[in-house]
C-alpha cells in the first residue's frame, strides 16, 4: 500500500486505508471514506450532503474536478409562502460555527 488517508475521524480513514490496502486506487479510497463519513462524522457528513473533490491522475498529471455539492431550486412556488431560513451555532469546544436550517436550506443531495 502506498498512500495517506486524512480524515475528521478514525471511523472515516479507517475506511479509506482499508480499500487502499486491499489494492484500491486513491478514488476507491475517498469514495469509502466518503461514504463511511456519514457514520464518523454524522454532524457534519451524511449521504443527503455534498462537496468538491479535487483528483490529480498519477500518469498524466490531468486534474479534475467534481462538483457534488446540493442543489436547490432557483425559485420557490408562491404557494409555499416565506422561505423558513435561520441560523444556529453550535459549540465544537474550542471553535462555534454557523449552520442555516430551516426550508430554504433543503437542497437535493449531491453525495451519492
Amino acid at each position: 500500500m502506498q498512500g495517506v488517508v486524512a480524515a475528521g475521524s478514525t471511523v472515516t480513514a479507517e475506511a479509506g486505508t482499508t480499500i487502499l490496502e486491499r489494492g484500491g486506487n486513491a478514488a476507491d479510497a475517498a469514495v469509502a471514506a466518503c461514504f463511511a463519513s456519514s457514520a464518523g462524522e454524522p454532524t457534519l457528513a451524511s449521504l443527503a450532503g455534498g462537496g468538491i473533490l479535487i483528483y490529480r491522475q498519477a500518469d498524466t498529471g490531468e486534474t479534475t474536478v467534481c462538483d457534488f455539492f446540493s442543489d436547490v431550486p432557483r425559485q420557490l412556488p408562491a404557494d409555499m409562502g416565506d422561505v423558513d431560513f435561520f441560523h444556529v451555532d453550535l459549540d465544537f469546544g474550542p471553535v462555534t460555527q454557523r449552520f442555516y436550517i430551516g426550508r430554504g436550506t433543503a437542497g437535493v443531495p449531491g453525495t451519492v
